[in-house]
């Protein structure tokens, strides 16, 4: 790796986080924290298993090279694994897009989405190198910013060791998620907040869930769902439209200029629920 190249990557080495950074990541908080602030969170069970992963793959790794000198710790291993999972660039690696690299000051950049997100583009060049241009103009000390994807809080926390308040995209769609996990068989559903296009689908698939099981079928009895279930969705799905009117999201120019296809999905979605509640 970088530490067996001597000078040639010394400057590069210098610019990564110490490993006292890398901390901010939940997978190396010390129990109490983590039991403290992640319990009834997604994310408790994720890092947990991250944990031990990280430990099996150093294992396997030290065990196929037996034979090697100065073998890392399991503590420059871990710091290794976080600056590689929190700053390597896919596609920069290689031909694919899952290789990845490390691309010295571009790794340097923070994380902002909105309108306005970039302050720099960059791409591949055919003979390999990554070519950085400015995106706007750059005043003298400004930090810069690219994006790192319409991520979650959670999965910015679990990655990166940060998180963003009001971590909502321009037409009202937030980017976090709540996992609803009704079956132990079945994995979670991501529940998001935002216009009802972007709503809609897994709250289809938890009200598909409930009607399926037999629980549901034995409390339902001999209710009339063809009336009381579709009062109850046209309600619901009448208050959608009258919130969504007066909430005014941001970027609502976008929003009243939906393409025919966006409305016939939505259209879709409301026949798929009021016929669900009549199951």
């Amino acid at each position: 790796g970088l530490a067996n190249r001597g000078e040639r990557f010394q400057q590069y080495r210098d610019t990564l986080p110490a490993s006292s950074d890398f901390d901010m990541l939940p997978r190396r908080w010390n129990d109490t924290d983590l039991q403290e602030l992640l319990t009834g969170s997604c994310l408790l069970e994720r890092v947990t298993k991250s944990r031990q992963e990280t430990r099996e793959d150093y294992d396997t790794i030290r065990s196929k090279l037996p034979d090697m000198e100065a073998f890392p710790s399991f503590s420059e291993f871990d710091d290794m694994l976080a600056a590689v999972s929190s700053r390597a660039f896919a596609g920069m690696g290689g031909p694919r897009d899952e290789d990845v690299a490390m691309v010295p000051l571009l790794d340097l950049c923070n994380h902002r989405r909105g309108n306005v997100t970039k302050s720099v583009s960059y791409f591949k060049t055919d003979r390999g190198s990554v070519r950085v241009v400015a995106a706007q103009d750059l005043d003298a000390h400004v930090v810069l910013a690219i994006t790192y994807g319409a991520r979650g809080n959670a999965q910015l926390l679990f990655n990166y060791g940060f998180c963003i308040p009001d971590n909502i995209e321009p037409d009202g769609s937030s980017n976090d998620v709540l996992e609803f996990k009704a079956k132990d068989d079945v994995p979670p559903i991501e529940l998001h907040s935002g216009p009802k296009s972007y709503t809609f689908g897994g709250f289809t698939k938890v009200l598909e869930m409930f009607h399926e099981t037999p629980e549901r079928q034995e409390e339902v009895g001999d209710v009339d769902l063809d009336k009381s279930g579709m009062d109850d969705i046209e309600a619901f799905l009448n208050q959608c439209d009258e919130e969504e009117g007066g909430l005014g999201w941001d970027g609502a120019g976008e929003n009243d200029d939906m393409e025919d296809d966006e409305l016939s999905e939505e259209a879709a979605v409301k026949a798929e629920l009021l016929a669900l509640a009549g199951l």
